[in-house]
């Protein structure tokens, strides 16, 4: 039986999953099995199974959302421990190993390690760290995806698997859900997950995004201090400025105002840090 099981959800990038898998049969970590789930409209090419012999390919109903293909995967894993990988995401080499690693020293029922995000100012993403009541310091950017985490599969379980009510968000969904079980949730720096921005077949559209954000707020509204609420919130009608091209973000400053303060002061801070930073050669 496999310690370590990886599960790859893809849809309609093939080119993408195999450099994925790829990276995955490059870990120094060799007690492992791959299952990969597909949902998406095209039939994976014929050589991914030929090239990639020892790969578990399974497909279910197309655009069921990665929540329910890695949930899928999970189903079907014999691993201790459940490692989740997005097809247009990459490893290196040793991110499992370590990862372990980090998993075992600290008896943790959830692993995540930084992620690098290659093409942007900020290439680095770590996650936020909960304190000993379980809190997050940070709600909105807290650095948990579906690439950069090694989860206990009884744990996982026990959490209910990735929720599928979501629209989107469920990576952060699950993390609530750990949270709210109090269990034990530690960051790995010895490696990264590598996240590549792309054109390439972005199957999550703004409206979407907006959506899968009030979805969240509505179901984690009670776990989410009240200031962090407000700030998501205010967020929330800025993107939606944004979309409809008008300003009902303004509604924000008289019903929240001290989160519009915060954020324009992040903003004003990132701006500074651009602007007055060494350029990199």
């Amino acid at each position: 039986m496999p310690r370590i099981s990886v599960i790859i959800p893809t849809c309609d990038r093939p080119h993408m999953l195999e450099e994925a898998l790829d990276s995955v049969q490059a870990q120094t970590y060799t007690d492992k099995e791959v299952l990969v789930v597909s949902n998406g409209w095209q039939e994976l090419p014929k050589h991914l199974p030929h090239n990639f012999e020892s790969v578990k390919f399974m497909c279910i109903p197309p655009r069921s959302g990665p929540g329910v293909a890695r949930n899928w995967g999970a189903m079907h894993a014999n691993g201790e421990y459940l490692a989740f990988l997005d097809d247009d995401d990459l490893w290196p080499a040793e991110f499992l190993e370590k990862m372990l690693d980090c998993a075992e020293t600290h008896n943790a029922d959830l692993t995540a390690a930084p992620q690098h995000l290659f093409g942007k100012r900020q290439d680095i993403i770590r996650p936020s760290i909960p304190d000993a009541a379980n809190n997050l310091s940070e709600w909105r950017e807290i650095g948990y995806s579906g690439s950069n985490v090694l989860i206990r599969r009884d744990s996982f379980w026990c959490a209910g698997g990735y929720p599928t009510t979501l629209i989107t968000g469920e990576d952060r969904g699950l993390l609530m859900n750990f949270l709210r079980k109090n269990m034990k949730i530690r960051i790995c720096e010895d490696t990264f997950a590598r996240l590549r921005k792309h054109n390439e077949g972005q199957l999550t559209d703004t409206a979407t995004l907006m959506l899968g954000k009030l979805g969240f707020m509505t179901e984690y509204r009670d776990d989410i201090p009240a200031k962090d609420l407000k700030e998501e919130r205010f967020a929330f009608l800025v993107h939606l400025s944004r979309e409809w091209r008008w300003p009902v973000w303004i509604v924000g400053v008289f019903t929240a105002p001290a989160a519009c303060w915060r954020r324009c002061r992040k903003r004003l801070l990132l701006l500074k840090n651009r602007l007055f930073s060494p350029r990199r050669r």
